[in-house]
């Protein structure tokens, strides 16, 4: 009989001459050969199964023949990661700086990155980038002790010395004592101006306004001038701070005589920095971008 199964079977025959021939047959069954592969793939790469390359997710058979000559069976079952596509829409201010194609960007535009998912496939993350314009810096009036800007801006902060003060965030605020003033305003976009600095005395109770000063060139890379509106003789100190209140360089020349300061910035970083000079008669501020 036909047999599918291993084991030993025997036949008998008769010969021509009459006499029995026996025959053992030892039958051997090889098994088939089953396999499941699990690959994973990046959208847009492709993998060999069903005897084509395949790039599409989906279940794949293909038959191979085994050394003994039986059919050996892979089920191919593919999975494609998609590639990720991301738009972000960022917006800074004139002066800033946002990591975008691969680098710091200060310009409005588009860029791209590509970067690598947790899976190892590619990420395309495109970002439109917007720069607002700072707004215009506001001038300081004052009236008796009341000093004010106009009421065109979204927020307030008035210094003193240097220094904020506190609870004063209105367009209007009271001079607590002699000192030097300037306001610091935001616009909707969340951009910042400051005002000039405003030194005020209480003798006659009319304000001192002190020599006004250019930082060029700003944005600057290395080298700042300052540029005053007169000649200034004597100590003058100069202290710059970053955007948080921390001092970043200082220098002092305790024997000045000209209308121009030379002030090198190349070892700062990149960023927002005021610039404060202080002299026996005056003092300064001024707001300068690093690149």
């Amino acid at each position: 009989a036909y047999q599918t199964t291993s084991g030993t079977y025997t036949d008998m025959f008769t010969t021509p001459g009459g006499c029995d021939s026996i025959v053992t047959t030892q039958l051997y069954v090889l098994p088939q050969l089953n396999e499941t592969v699990f690959p994973v793939i990046c959208e847009g790469e492709s993998y060999f199964a069903g005897g084509a390359m395949q790039a599409a997710a989906g279940n794949y058979v293909d038959t191979f023949t085994a050394s003994g000559g039986c059919d050996s069976i892979v089920l191919t079952k593919l999975t494609v990661q998609p590639a990720r596509h991301q738009t972000v829409n960022a917006a800074i201010c004139a002066g800033d700086f946002y990591f975008a194609g691969g680098a710091n960007q200060s310009t409005a535009g588009t860029y791209f990155d590509t970067l690598l998912t947790v899976n190892g496939c590619d990420s395309f993350l495109t970002t439109i980038l917007t720069v607002n314009p700072l707004p215009a810096g506001p001038v300081i009036t004052q009236l008796g002790n009341s000093l004010s800007v106009p009421a065109v801006y979204v927020s307030y902060q008035w210094y003193k010395d240097g220094v904020p003060l506190a609870n004063a965030n209105l367009n209007v605020t009271q001079a607590a004592g002699e000192g030097d003033y300037y306001v610091r305003v935001s616009d909707a976009n969340g951009c910042s101006a400051f005002s000039d600095t405003l030194t005020v005395v209480f003798t006659g109770i009319n304000p001192v306004l002190k020599t006004e000063m250019n930082l060029l060139p700003n944005p600057v890379t290395d080298e700042l001038k300052i540029i005053f509106s007169n000649i200034i003789s004597g100590s003058l100190n100069v202290e710059v701070y970053n955007a948080l209140g921390e001092k970043a360089a200082s220098i002092l020349n305790p024997s000045f005589h000209d209308d121009v300061m030379k002030f090198d910035m190349a070892a700062l970083s990149s960023g927002i920095y005021f610039v404060k000079i202080r002299s026996e008669s005056f003092s300064l501020t001024g707001r300068v971008v690093k690149k």
